[in-house]
This record gives structure tokens, C-alpha cells and sequence, in this order.
């Protein structure tokens, strides 16, 4: 047996905490049997079994990717960019962003900002991309009133 980092990751856990298969199988409603697997067959745990052992170890979920295989040090050492959630970002900075890749994209195609369509309605069937409410009143949009 080679008796992979992942088994003595859970071995020594199981040593530290005192634990028995049975108390394992209580804490991380991991069946025990996978215990047999991991120790006998150096079967590794999926992501989600990783992440459960080293909740129910107290130990963060990385020392538990790094034992499985899932993670490898270097891995830690390159920086990893989240998407931000595009809900949270004003619309003006999305149409910001929209026409910078545009113009970047090189196409040709020009995307209006606001003071061009104030500049040259005419030009354009909408004015702006969003309408206020008395723009709205003007248009006769439903449940706009034209009051004043």
C-alpha cells in the first residue's frame, strides 16, 4: 500500500481527535466504509467529501483540498480573480464598460454616450438609454402622468 497524503491526512485527524470510524461517520455523515476505501484502496475523496472531512476536522478546507489532490501548493501562489456580482454595478459603469469594448474591439461600431444623443437627438430614436419620469410622461408611457 502507498498509503497516499490524503490517508494520513485523515489518519492522523482521526488520531488527533480520538475518533473512531463510527464517531466519523456521526460528525461528517460520511458513511465509514469510505474510510476502508481511502485507507485500503488509496481511493481519493471527491471535493465535497474533502470539504466535509476537514469541517468536521476544524480544519480549513484547503488542507484538506491540498491532502486529496485537489489543490497543489503552487496553485495557492497564483492570484485568482472573482467576478463581481453584475448586479451590484451601477448601469452607467456597465454601459462604461460596454462602450470601451467596443471601441477596443475595433468594429466600427460607435455606442453613443449621453451627451452625444444630447447633442444630436436626431440621431437617435430613443434620446437616452434610460428615461426619466417626465420623459416618460412625454412619451405617454402607461401610468406616467403628464401633470404640470
Amino acid at each position: 500500500m502507498s498509503h497516499t497524503t490524503w490517508w494520513q491526512y485523515v489518519e492522523i485527524s482521526l488520531a488527533r481527535l480520538g475518533w473512531s470510524a463510527a464517531e466519523f461517520e456521526r460528525k461528517t455523515g460520511i458513511d465509514r466504509s469510505r474510510i476502508n476505501f481511502w485507507r485500503d484502496k488509496d481511493v481519493l475523496p471527491t471535493a465535497d467529501l474533502a470539504r466535509k472531512t476537514a469541517e468536521a476536522f476544524g480544519d480549513p478546507v484547503v488542507t484538506a483540498y491540498l491532502a486529496a489532490g485537489i489543490l497543489r501548493r503552487d496553485d495557492l501562489e497564483q492570484p485568482v480573480e472573482l467576478p463581481a456580482d453584475l448586479a451590484s454595478v451601477h448601469t452607467d459603469v456597465l454601459f462604461a464598460e460596454l462602450r470601451r469594448r467596443v471601441r477596443d474591439f475595433g468594429n466600427g461600431v460607435d455606442i453613443p454616450t449621453d451627451d452625444d444623443i444630447a447633442a444630436h437627438p436626431e440621431r437617435y430614436s430613443e434620446g437616452r438609454l434610460t428615461l426619466d419620469r417626465e420623459s416618460e410622461a412625454r412619451r405617454g408611457a402607461p401610468g406616467a402622468s403628464s401633470s404640470g
